[in-house]
């Protein structure tokens, strides 16, 4: 931070910007007038025993604002909450960190995650960009949210992450959830200070994670994955990843790494626009997470994919079913910029191999229809975006010789791209499309494919198709799947289920070939009892089947359409 703001006391401050108003458990925080930090409203939120004054608390950022992080929060058996207020002026709240009183520093992590957490509706940095001399002075936060105590949830909704070292969440424990919907994350990585094989949405190495959802999110600009999730000894037991834009993502690793799969894997309705930017080559040092796909070409070397698991861990694990896979109605596109880089990275000597790499592994092509599972686009461009990545890929690629790393995951002289400052990506960004292309229909329903947050009308009529209704009554005793009323139908007919606990529930509709007709129900939900009006305007007379999972849990009906 600039010497002038380093040199302000925030203490004055604190007691200025807290207003214990606006309901219970609440704790409604002005916008500052000075720097004040976020982190010690919060960790000083306890009795004079210390003990938690409320374990239910909710930070309730005055729109408009700006906070500061400077310490490690741990949430060890409370509720860690941080939500934008509904209502009032401006902006989404700001927090960005900074380096810690006495030190040179970021925090390493700002959450110790020991209980649930929940974020919404505000924007996180990973240092102060306003001060160009911050980045250099202490670098910036390595993990946001790290889980290493099993049991916690983690739910992320409307955020903007940006200048993230290694990732936004990190488990290093089992995790029963963690969902990302409606977020922006910009600039995952922090090279030449953090390494090129950092950079992602989740690092969820080495443990199980029940359900791990990613819907309606933008990520762009990032050095590695979106998800890590590899040696697996647990197993990513539900997997969505649905209607999300990617752009410019460096893919050191890939894009998706799934490790070791469960009862199921959706990916479909996304996005993706130079997905892994630094292509594919034979580079030693970009050997090791891909070999858990254990497909290599004749020389040995692995076969660089964008998305791939660890088939001989999903087929070994205690009790393990076959993997429900879905990978359909994706839409990519590898820029000319990119395109030129890789030819440029040829010419001066690098590997005359270097390409776009595969999609999908061998192994999950072979789970799958391949035929509308990721479709290419002959052209294709944002409205307002930041130019390719060509810069970072030059350096992070190209031999030592002509000024880059040869390959290796830090080091040279770092070249820098066009690397906007956290409030471009809240006001100026714009990753609408046109409405000529083939992406613009493609998803399912006739949906654009990527986050639909670009398209707010298609939004809001993809939400109400998405509907299910939750109706009263005591919470079940067991799952239930109930036959549709009226049946046969038209063009009109309710489903109701029930589920006994907080569960990441789909129910699907199928033709009689298997097929996917479309998804009614996608969402995590509470215990309880559901129903779902279920229009079938534009579906043929025939029998279709209707299928619920929740959990291990998994029951399907058939049902008839007469028109």
């Amino acid at each position: 931070m600039k010497a002038a703001l380093r040199i302000m006391l925030p203490i004055f401050l604190l007691l200025s910007s807290l207003t214990l108003t606006f309901g219970q458990h609440i704790m409604f925080l002005t916008k500052p007038t000075g720097i004040t930090y976020l982190d010690d409203i919060i960790n000083a939120d306890t009795t004079s025993s210390g003990a938690r004054k409320d374990t239910l608390r909710v930070y309730e950022l005055q729109r408009g604002g700006t906070w500061f992080w400077h310490s490690t929060v741990i949430n060890a058996g409370w509720k860690l909450d941080i939500e934008a207020a509904d209502t009032g002026s401006g902006g989404k709240p700001i927090i960005y960190s900074t380096e810690a009183s006495g030190t040179t520093a970021a925090p390493y992590n700002w959450v110790d995650v020991q209980g649930d957490v929940t974020v919404k509706n505000v924007v996180m940095c990973g240092y102060f960009d306003l001060d160009t001399s911050a980045f250099n002075t202490y670098g910036g936060t390595f993990i946001l949210f790290r889980c290493a105590t099993p049991g916690p949830r983690m739910e992320f909704d409307g955020n903007v992450f940006n200048n993230v070292g290694q990732a936004v969440a990190s488990a290093f424990a089992a995790v029963p959830t963690v969902i990302f919907r409606d977020n922006l994350f910009a600039n995952m990585g922090l090279p030449p200070t953090v390494d090129v094989g950092n950079g992602r949405a989740i690092d969820c190495r080495n443990v199980s994670i029940d359900s791990l959802v990613f819907v309606n999110n933008t990520y762009l600009y990032g050095f590695d994955r979106v998800v890590r999730h590899i040696a697996s000894v647990g197993r990513l037991n539900h997997f969505i990843f649905d209607h999300n834009t990617v752009y410019e993502n460096g893919g050191r690793y890939g894009l998706i790494a799934l490790g070791a799969v469960g009862a199921s894997v959706q990916i479909t309705n996304n996005l993706v626009i130079d997905p892994m930017a630094f292509g594919a080559d034979t580079n030693t040092k970009r050997q090791s997470d891909f070999k858990e796909m254990n497909e290599f070409d004749s020389n040995g070397k692995v076969k660089m994919t964008w998305i791939y698991n660890s088939p001989a861990a999903s087929d070994t694990l205690p009790g393990q079913a076959t993997t429900n896979w879905n990978i359909s109605n994706n839409y990519w596109y590898v820029t000319p910029e990119i395109q030129a880089t890789w030819n440029t990275l040829v010419t001066n000597g690098w590997d005359p191999n270097l390409n776009m790499g595969r999609i999908l592994t061998d192994s999950i092509k072979a789970k799958i229809d391949t035929t509308n599972a990721f479709i290419k686009l002959d052209s294709f461009s944002f409205t307002n975006v930041p130019p390719p990545m060509s810069g970072p890929v030059l350096w992070a690629t190209e031999p030592t010789s002509v000024g880059g790393t040869g390959g290796a995951s830090s080091g040279g002289t770092y070249i820098p791209y066009d690397k906007h400052l956290t409030l471009y990506y809240e006001d100026t960004l714009n990753c609408t499309y046109s409405t000529s292309s083939p992406a613009y229909t493609g998803a399912n329903g006739g949906f654009p494919a990527g986050d639909l947050n670009w398209f707010p009308d298609k939004k809001a009529a993809w939400e109400q198709l998405t509907d299910v209704k939750a109706i009263g009554g005591v919470v079940p005793a067991k799952y239930t799947l109930e036959q549709n009323y009226p049946n046969p139908f038209n063009p009109s007919t309710t489903i109701r289920y029930s589920i006994t606990a907080p569960q990441l529930v789909t129910l699907k509709i199928y033709n009689v070939l298997g097929q996917v007709v479309t998804t009614l129900v996608n969402r995590e939900q509470a215990a309880g009892n559901y129903e779902y009006n279920f229009s079938a305007d534009n579906l043929s007379s025939g029998i279709y089947f209707y299928t619920l999972r929740a959990g291990n849990f998994v029951s399907t009906k058939k049902m008839i359409l007469l028109k």
